[in-house]
């Protein structure tokens, strides 16, 4: 599921700035972003999300406090597999390997720990998936499925081929 697609630069700086703060009043938004537009521009890209039905609003006071409709986590899933489909060409593990590649790259002893135990539960997750299903062969699959018959230069081959040459005789 694609949380925020095709969202202008504007608009991800908005979603940032608010998915940062849980919620958040144009004001908060104008504050967060460093090159901010102006006010005006603030409220209506916040109307405009809003529209997209990327934000939902709160009116508390005179001001309207803006909340994102999809939890942090799922908009950061999505964001991190656009961001591997468009410049790793869907491989994580050239997403992994250019992060770690990466000179400026400090990963902590744990969170490397982390990671190998995330690795080896989806291993342990793949290998379930694949003992529930019986070891498919190709004897097996040739055994299980019923074989079309075969022809050869216009003449049938086994019990259809014998039935038509022998409707052929006079």
């Amino acid at each position: 599921m694609s949380v925020h697609p095709h969202l202008s630069r504007r608009e991800r700086q908005i979603m940032d700035a608010v998915y940062s703060k849980g919620e958040a009043t144009a004001t908060d938004v104008l504050a967060t972003i460093a090159d901010a537009p102006t006010r005006t521009a603030v409220r209506t890209f916040l109307r405009i999300l809003e529209a997209k039905g990327h934000l939902k609003h709160i009116k508390r006071g005179r001001e309207f406090v803006y909340q994102p409709t999809h939890s942090r986590e799922s908009a950061g899933t999505s964001a991190f597999g656009r961001a591997i489909r468009t410049f790793f060409d869907g491989s994580l593990e050239r997403a992994v390997a250019a992060y770690l590649g990466d000179p400026e790259a400090a990963v902590p002893p744990e969170e490397l720990r982390r990671l190998s135990a995330l690795i080896a539960q989806a291993r342990r997750k793949e290998s379930r998936l694949f003992q529930d299903e019986p070891p498919m062969d190709h004897v097996t699959a040739r055994a299980s499925s019923p074989s079309p018959p075969h022809t050869c230069g216009g003449e049938g081959r086994g019990e259809e081929a014998s039935t038509r040459r022998k409707e052929r005789k006079p």
